[in-house]
C-alpha cells in the first residue's frame, strides 16, 4: 500500500500485490517514482475537471443573466460598471462591453451611485429613453458584510402606466357622462313645466281669456319652476367650487351625490 501524495495533499492509495519474492530497492525507488507521477496526474485530472465545472457553471450564469427579459446590471462601490445583459445593451443600442467602457453614457440614463444597505424597490424616469421603470436594487457585500456593489433589475412599466391613465380618464369620463346625463334629467323637469305654463298662457284666447287669478297662477307656477332650475344651477356652481377647492376632480362624483346636493328645491323642502 503505498500513499499518493502531491505537495502534502493526500489523493488516495496504491494498492500493489506481489507474488514472489520481495522487491528490492531499485524496484521500491521505481515505485515511489510512479506513485508521485500518479499523484501529479490525478492532481491535475482534478484541477482540470474543477476548471471545466467552473467554466460550465459561468457559462450557465450568462446564458441565464442575458435570457431575462428586465434589465440587469451590476456595478461595483465606486460606481464603477461590471456587468450588463443582453436586455441591457440592446435597449441601449450598444453592445456590452461598450457599455462598460463608456461610464459616461451609461449614467445618462441609469444610476450608478446607489448605496443601499438592503433591497429597496422604487421607480426611475429616464427623460433620454423616455420610460418609466421600476427598479429593484439589491446590494452587495463581501465576507466581512462590507457593501462592495449593486444589482439593478428594471422593468420597463410605461406601457402599464399610460394604460392605467388611459382606464382612469375613461371612468372620469364615462362618470361625467352620468352625471351630465342626470342633471339633464333634472332641469329638464322644471323647463318642460315652463314650457307647458308658457304655451298655455300663448293659447289664451280673446273669445275666452283667462282670468285674472288664472293668469296669475300660471305666472306664479313659471316662476317657481324657473326658481327650481336656477336652485339647481347654482347648487352645481357651489359644489364644482367645492369640489376644485379639495382639488378633486369634479367628473368622478357619482351623478347621484350631485342631485343630492341640488335637490330638493327650497319649495319641495318646504312640503
Amino acid at each position: 500500500m503505498v500513499p499518493l501524495l502531491a505537495r502534502s495533499e493526500k489523493l488516495g492509495v496504491l494498492l500493489l500485490h506481489f507474488v514472489g519474492e520481495a522487491p528490492d530497492e531499485k524496484v521500491i525507488r521505481e515505485i515511489g517514482q510512479t506513485t508521485k507521477a500518479i499523484a501529479v496526474l490525478v492532481q491535475r485530472l482534478r484541477r482540470d475537471e474543477l476548471f471545466r465545472q467552473l467554466e460550465r457553471s459561468k457559462q450557465h450564469w450568462e446564458a441565464t443573466f442575458d435570457s431575462l427579459q428586465d434589465l440587469l446590471y451590476i456595478h461595483d462601490g465606486q460606481g464603477d460598471l461590471l456587468k450588463v445583459n443582453r436586455a441591457m445593451a440592446l435597449r441601449l443600442g450598444l453592445s456590452a462591453w461598450e457599455l462598460m467602457l463608456r461610464k459616461d453614457l451609461f449614467a445618462d440614463h441609469f444610476p450608478l451611485n446607489c448605496a443601499v444597505e438592503k433591497v429597496t424597490n422604487s421607480r426611475w424616469r429616464s427623460e433620454t429613453l423616455d420610460a418609466t421603470f421600476e427598479m429593484i436594487c439589491t446590494p452587495v457585500y463581501d465576507h466581512n458584510t462590507s457593501l462592495i456593489g449593486c444589482v439593478h433589475i428594471l422593468r420597463d412599466i410605461t406601457d402599464q402606466l399610460r394604460l392605467e391613465t388611459q382606464v382612469r380618464q375613461n371612468e372620469k369620463l364615462a362618470a361625467l357622462g352620468e352625471m351630465v346625463s342626470g342633471i339633464a334629467h333634472e332641469l329638464n323637469n322644471p323647463l318642460a313645466s315652463i314650457l307647458g305654463f308658457a304655451e298655455r298662457l300663448e293659447r289664451n284666447r280673446p273669445q275666452e281669456p283667462f282670468s285674472p287669478e288664472q293668469v296669475t297662477e300660471t305666472v306664479h307656477k313659471i316662476g317657481q319652476e324657473a326658481s327650481r332650475a336656477a336652485y339647481i344651477v347654482q347648487n352645481l356652481l357651489t359644489f364644482a367650487a367645492r369640489r376644485r377647492k379639495k382639488s378633486r376632480s369634479f367628473a368622478s362624483t357619482p351623478s347621484s351625490r350631485v342631485r343630492q346636493n341640488c335637490l330638493p328645491t327650497p319649495s319641495e323642502r318646504k312640503a
